[in-house]
């Protein structure tokens, strides 16, 4: 089916000309004006065919709008809606990948559409599905955020320390070198006294 925006005749559209669909033909899959609906009645090929109006097209779920008309795999006519998979199927579908599942005829949910909550529990189905989506979006941005954090601390931690080291390696080599002054300035001072008295003791000598 279409989406309800699709407002637009589709026999008209072929013949180059815009008019306000009414009626909605699903076997057809195009909208129809009331002209073109007389002739769609009236034709061999499509008078058997049921038509429901625009008005009750908006009034399908989202879901039951967007199911196309023909299978995607087995390129048959979609007849009948699995329950137990939540999509639809055509005849080979139901022989075949959903022979085991529990479906219906959609001609049947179509009819029965007022008075059934099929289509209500996969309105419900998909409301909840886009909850546990933003749920598990929500949770893996706040993962990311936390990684983020943390990685922001273990960057400021790693900095503090980094910062602290350098300060204490800083401080062990003005320590190493005022000792190494201090050392310097003792040693010249004992080898000046010692050249001092030697000298002293060579001119006594000399005076001999």
């Amino acid at each position: 089916m279409a989406g309800s925006c699709d407002k637009l005749c589709g026999v008209c559209y072929t013949q180059h000309l815009t008019s306000d669909a009414v009626y909605w033909c699903p076997e057809c899959d195009e909208g129809l004006c009331a002209s073109c609906l007389k002739f769609h009645a009236a034709s061999k090929s499509t008078r058997s065919q049921d038509v429901i109006s625009i008005n009750e097209l908006n009034q399908f779920p989202s879901l039951l709008i967007d199911i196309k008309a023909y299978c995607t795999e087995h390129k048959g006519k979609y007849q009948h809606y699995c329950s137990t998979h939540e999509s639809p199927c055509c005849p080979r579908c139901v022989t075949t990948e959903h022979k085991s599942c529990d479906w219906i005829a959609i001609d049947d949910v179509i009819k029965t559409f007022d008075t059934s909550g099929v289509f209500e529990n996969m309105d419900q189905n998909i409301k909840r599905i886009k909850e546990n989506i933003e749920r598990v979006c929500n949770d893996r941005n706040q993962n990311l955020t936390n990684f983020l954090e943390q990685k922001q601390s273990i960057q400021a931690e790693f900095t503090e320390k980094r910062t602290k080291i350098i300060q204490h390696l800083d401080t062990l080599e003005n320590k190493l070198l005022k000792d190494l002054q201090a050392a310097e300035e003792k040693i010249t001072l004992q080898i000046n006294n010692i050249l001092s008295e030697l000298s002293k003791h060579r001119q006594s000598t000399e005076e001999l």
